[in-house]
């Protein structure tokens, strides 16, 4: 009977020894390789010029963080002026060509002056006296109906040509095409006729521009001063004639890699302004030695120790293993190998980590 139970003892342990063993052999035989590797973009998103124009400025920086719909720069638009008080009227749309609005109505804006009556005279009926003949651009005149001698009003000699000089009519009521007679004396006596002429319509002031039109400053019919501003254009053309603004704004987000972009300098259509790393492309390429190939697999788990966050472990997984190598050593081959982390927070682009893989 004591015999039995030693023989059983001894059966018991040497089975416990046996299982150390094995578990000793698995440990033993778990290899593990490490691998120094940086944080990088892996898809780049372009962020394009809508429109090409100057640039006026510039909101982002590189290293900045960018949303979606944010601005990127502002391009500097011209202004055109109304040269003369009057009523403003508009055509065309914003978004269109200042050329295609030019060619369908003439101009993109119309002022019809205050002074909307002037006369075109010519010193042919004027009193026959030399100084009578010779009208000068600027000076005041006095004006007086041939039909109606009770009509009769103040003008101002705006253009001279020759013989031929223009009035414009600053005081009085006239009917178009009716005959004046021009004086330089308020009595309107005949020795100070300098000429007769017919009341017309003054023109028109018409204002055009270059590239797109971007917005009317007026509203359309409205009054409007000399010097007041009458619409802004932007240089270039608007996709489909629909404008945009004038503010290209970022079509991706995440963080500004390269701009290309300064003040001051003239951007053409479709050029690339910025380079921008989406959040959802961050990963950390590694380099593998040949001789630890073995050891890394597609979808296998690894520990990261970033070098600025040292008392931190984070786990990534393996992504892709690239099939060519990168070295041109002789003696070893490096191949590239891609890392999507499982965590982020805290990491920025560039940072140098070391990889661990252990073969489990």
């Amino acid at each position: 009977m004591h015999n039995h139970k030693m023989i059983r003892r001894i059966s018991q342990i040497s089975a416990l020894v046996l299982i150390l063993s094995m578990l000793t052999i698995q440990v033993a035989s778990a290899e593990s390789a490490t691998m120094r590797g940086s944080v990088v973009s892996t898809s780049p998103e372009y962020v394009l010029s809508t429109i090409g124009g100057t640039v006026e400025k510039v909101f982002v920086e590189a290293g900045d963080r960018v949303e979606v719909g944010q601005a990127l720069c502002l391009l500097h638009t011209s202004v055109v002026y109304a040269g003369e008080d009057g009523t403003v009227h508009y055509f065309g749309e914003v978004g269109d060509t200042v050329d295609r609005i030019a060619e369908r109505f003439g101009a993109v804006a119309v002022i019809e002056p205050e002074q909307s009556l002037s006369i075109s005279a010519s010193t042919q009926r004027a009193y026959d006296q030399n100084e009578n003949k010779i009208v000068h651009p600027g000076e005041k005149v006095f004006l007086r109906s041939t039909s109606d001698t009770s009509r009769d009003g103040e003008g101002m000699v705006t253009k001279v040509d020759g013989m031929s000089y223009t009035v414009e009519v600053l005081d009085g009521t006239f009917n178009l095409n009716e005959n004046v007679n021009v004086h330089r004396k308020s009595d309107f006596s005949n020795d100070s006729r300098i000429g007769m002429g017919s009341v017309s319509r003054t023109a028109l002031g018409q204002y055009t521009g270059s590239g797109s039109l971007v917005s009317f400053l007026q509203e359309d019919g409205a009054k409007v001063k000399k010097g007041d501003p009458l619409f802004e254009t932007l240089e270039g053309t608007f996709d489909g004639y629909v404008m945009t603004g004038k503010e290209i704004l970022c079509t991706a987000g995440g963080i500004a890699a390269t701009l290309n972009v300064t003040e001051g300098t003239t951007i053409g259509k479709n050029a690339v302004l910025l380079e921008v790393w989406p959040d959802d492309a961050m990963r950390l390429e590694a380099r593998v030695s040949e001789n630890d190939l073995s050891l890394v697999k597609v979808g296998g788990k690894v520990t990261v120790e970033f070098d600025a966050m040292y008392n931190r472990i984070y786990g990534a997984t393996v992504e892709k293993i690239s099939m060519k190598s990168d070295s041109t050593s002789a003696d070893e081959a490096f191949y590239p190998v891609t890392l999507v982390l499982d965590d982020t927070s805290g990491i920025r682009y560039g940072m140098h980590a070391t990889v661990t893989v252990t073969d489990e």
